[in-house]
Formats: structure tokens, sequence, C-alpha cells
């Protein structure tokens, strides 16, 4: 069965009324966040349930993803899934293997033509999902696109390199306390499994997991929903579905994993 975790920050329905300007987004940016769960979900029968329950919505949901040298040649072990209220579902591709694709309905949800999913920068994702799992996901909105489409037209010029999660969330205006926030949670979890922090991938494969990395896995997919408000205005639906599958297609289709530092030129 599901095992509920310890909350994390998420935003309340009222946040994602429409913008009436910065102070207003500022505001309540401060003062809507709430406590919501984070469910561990490690049983197929559970799994499908769930994921019929977001098919059965229809509303986007956010997507990450998290693993060992995460592309073709890693292991995927957990995928996370955001709805736009309710709790964030990890689902533990470790324990359940590609069971979760199939009987557990994880597959469908993410090849689903009609279901929009929300993600940053899905290629490396999109590399392990097809060649590690037989995978290829569809409808996507990347708000890297998104994010960096936007910092070129406030700007006037194009940028030719790419911009991580990190910088997004930066450029959410976040408050001091939040960030600070964010920011110890990141730690936390980079602490443990980033190399350069003295850490290693493979923490993402031992049962149970840490809650600092379930905080951080989760912490990846909760402001995706507040970014597509903020930016989907800046790149049309439909062009986006178009430049995410192409830069989709190129991850899965190149002859080496989509990992590394020729992946931070912008592709679009």
């Amino acid at each position: 069965s599901a095992i509920f975790v310890q909350l994390i920050p998420r935003f309340s329905a009222c946040f994602f009324a429409p913008c009436h300007g910065r102070s207003w987004f500022l505001q309540h940016l401060a003062l809507t966040v709430n406590h919501m769960g984070t469910v561990l979900v490690d049983q197929v029968s559970d799994c499908a349930t769930r994921i019929a329950e977001l098919l059965s919505c229809g509303e986007p949901v956010a997507v990450d993803y998290e693993g060992v040298n995460l592309c073709r040649s890693g292991v995927l072990c957990i995928v996370q899934i955001a709805p736009k209220q309710g709790e964030v579902l990890l689902i533990d591709i470790e324990t359940m293997g590609n069971a979760a694709f199939d009987e557990g309905r994880l597959r469908e949800l993410l090849e689903s033509q009609s279901l929009m999913k929300l993600c940053y920068d899905c290629r490396a994702d999109a590399d392990a999902l097809y060649h590690l799992h037989g995978v290829t996901p569809h409808n996507l909105f990347d708000l890297q696109v998104a994010y960096c489409t936007k910092r070129d037209v406030e700007s006037h010029r194009r940028d030719p390199f790419l911009k991580g999660l990190g910088n997004a969330l930066q450029g959410l205006g976040l408050g001091s306390a939040q960030s600070r926030q964010l920011e110890q949670v990141k730690n936390k979890g980079l602490a443990l499994f980033a190399p350069d922090k003295g850490g290693s991938y493979e923490v993402w494969r031992q049962r149970p997991l840490t809650q600092a990395l379930i905080d951080y896995a989760s912490l990846d997919v909760a402001y995706l929903h507040v970014m597509f408000e903020k930016w989907a205005r800046f790149v049309p639906a439909n062009q986006m579905r178009e430049v995410t599958e192409a830069r989709v297609k190129r991850a899965v289709d190149g002859r080496i994993a989509a990992k590394g530092q020729h992946m931070a030129r912008k592709d679009f």
C-alpha cells in the first residue's frame, strides 16, 4: 500500500487565480503556501488506481524523475507526479520495475496524447524512459523552453545557453524565507547523492528512502504548476508540443546519451 510521508510545502488552489501583477504574485507566494502530502507508491495495484484517477481527471500533471546517471545508460528509480491540487506521488520504479509502467498504467499516462505533462528539461528523462523501459512520452510542456523564451523576449536578445531548474526557481521571485527553505531542502538532498558533495547516486536505489531524498524529489515538481501559470503565455501550447517532441526525439535518437556538457546549449 502507499506510504504517507512527511508533509512538504505546496501551493493552495487560490494561488492559481489569474495574476494581478507582481505585487499580487509575491504576496500570494508568501501567504498561500500550505502543506499537502507526499505519497510513496510502491504497490502496482495502488499505482494503477492513482494513475486512473489522474487520467480520469484529465488535468495537466507535473512530472520529474530521479535515478542513477539518469539517461539510457543509467537507472530510473523514482517518477514524481504532481497534480495541480493534491498529493505529490513518488512512483517507486526501483521497487515495482516495469510493472509500474504496464499493470500500474504509468506508461498510459506518460504516452497519453490528451493529458498534458509539465516538465523541466525532459531530454535525459526521455532518453532513460525510452531506452530502459520502452516508454515514449507525449504531450509535454517543457517549462525550460518557456522560461528561456521568456528571458529572451524580455532581454531582446537570444541567450545561446539553457537555464536549469535552479535558475528558473529564482526567476519566480520567491521571498527570502522560501528561498532559504528551498536551498535547505536542495542542499540536504545533494549532500546524499551528488558526487561533488560527497554523495552517491546509488542512494536513490536504497530502501527505505530517506526523508531528505523524499523532500528533494517532491520539491522538483512542486513548483512546475506555478511556472506554467506564469510563463505558458510565452510559447503557445501547439508550438510547445512540437518543440518538445523534437527535443525528445533528438535526445532519444542521438548517438550518445542525452547527458553532459553538450546538452547545455539551446536547442530550439
